[in-house]
């Protein structure tokens, strides 16, 4: 065994199990990220059953181990003094409370060395559901060093979460703040010179894609779908493929070309990408294409318009359900855009641009960040 090493069965063992009965407790749920949280928070409502008299009483500093194991849902109890979770859930005490520090311990339980561990010993065939046998997770081998360390281990990896979850929430404020710049920048017609306009007045051409599943090959000219343009940069190792001879047939009619937008209508319909790159590539019916008239409409404008509260509450009001939520182009070409001059939409521009490069800025930063935690883990639990 390695250096303070120990095995978990000594330092936990199987909690007597009590039930809530008649008592009134707060009700805890397990994330994969936070561990244990309020349910409110969790679900921003009460969602365990009205009788809740076989949900588990859970004491301060207990270890509450879910299911899938390998997604890390474990935490132990640091919210209350007692607290009541699903009955599904299996309790923990740690027997050597004097030589074992929690919060440091679930850094190991929930570290990537863990949940490696886990994954490998799960047993059963349906994903979600199997299970890691209790004298597996009791056989395994954890670093323990003496209490001080534990102590400052944990504090050490606590304050790299904690940056690491401002730096998530500053992006998140980012992505905010330009929402709402975008809105200001939108004009009222009597004040700023600008006008509505229509999403057909705007644009030379509004088609779709592919009406038909062409053949896919291992060699061909991108094909794009909905799913495809769901992330900030696409992954073009991931897009199928189509023979050129039906790219050609296909670009025939819709010819996507740099400063056009792609606007998906079908499934996840109000997504807006602006194209800015050279690469070839033809697009399915769930995409429509939208040409922007020159000097009328910038396509990133246009872009930016299309993904804001202002576009998406049309689409949807447009929207049909069925099978699959999906808009019709007749629809597509009704939606009202403001349309102030070029000169106020280049402003947007401008700014969206400055936005953009900060936003790539922190996620580099927040990539740093989580390659100094794992790197961390690999210090702390792996040597």
């Amino acid at each position: 065994m390695k250096p303070y090493a120990v095995r978990l069965k000594e330092i936990i063992r199987p909690a007597k199990s009590v039930r809530a009965a008649n008592g009134i407790y707060p009700i805890l749920s397990m994330t994969m990220h936070q561990g244990l949280v309020d349910q409110a928070t969790k679900f921003k409502k009460r969602i365990a059953s009205v009788d809740t008299s076989q949900y588990k009483v859970v004491k301060w500093d207990q270890l509450v181990v879910s299911f899938p194991i390998d997604e890390g849902v474990l935490a132990f109890q640091r919210k209350y003094s007692e607290a009541i979770v699903s009955p599904a859930y299996d309790i923990w005490d740690i027997c050597a409370p004097t030589v074992v520090h929690a919060p440091y311990v679930e850094r190991v339980l929930r570290s990537p060395y863990a949940l490696q561990f886990y994954k490998s010993k799960l047993r059963g065939t349906t994903a979600r559901r199997r299970t890691l046998p209790v004298d597996v997770f009791l056989g395994m081998e954890i670093p323990l060093p003496p209490l001080e360390e534990q102590r400052r281990i944990a504090d050490i990896l606590d304050k790299a979460e904690e940056l690491r979850k401002k730096r998530q929430r500053t992006i998140e404020l980012l992505e905010e703040l330009q929402t709402a710049v975008f809105l200001g920048k939108l004009p009222d017609p009597s004040i700023a010179g600008g006008t509505v306009m229509r999403l057909a007045d705007v644009c030379d051409k509004i088609t779709d894609g592919a009406h038909l599943t062409p053949t896919y090959v291992e060699d061909g000219v991108p094909f794009l779908r909905v799913t495809d343009i769901q992330s900030a940069a696409i992954d073009w190792s991931r897009v199928k493929r189509i023979p050129l001879q039906e790219h050609v047939a296909l670009t025939a009619r819709c010819k996507p070309e740099p400063g056009d937008v792609l606007y998906s209508k079908n499934g996840t319909i109000g997504i807006a990408k602006y194209i800015n790159w050279q690469q070839e590539f033809s697009i399915f019916v769930s995409l429509c294409l939208l040409k922007p008239k020159p000097g009328v409409i910038l396509g990133e404008y246009l872009e930016s318009f299309l993904q804001s509260d202002l576009a998406l509450k049309q689409a949807r009001a447009h929207s049909k359900t069925g099978t699959v939520t999906n808009l019709h182009l007749v629809d597509i070409r009704e939606i009202k855009i403001p349309t102030p001059p070029i000169r106020v939409q280049s402003e947007w521009v401008a700014i969206k641009n400055s936005f953009q490069a900060t936003r790539e800025q922190l996620s580099a930063s927040l990539s740093a960040l989580d390659e100094l935690i794992h790197s961390l883990h690999d210090t702390f639990f792996m040597n």
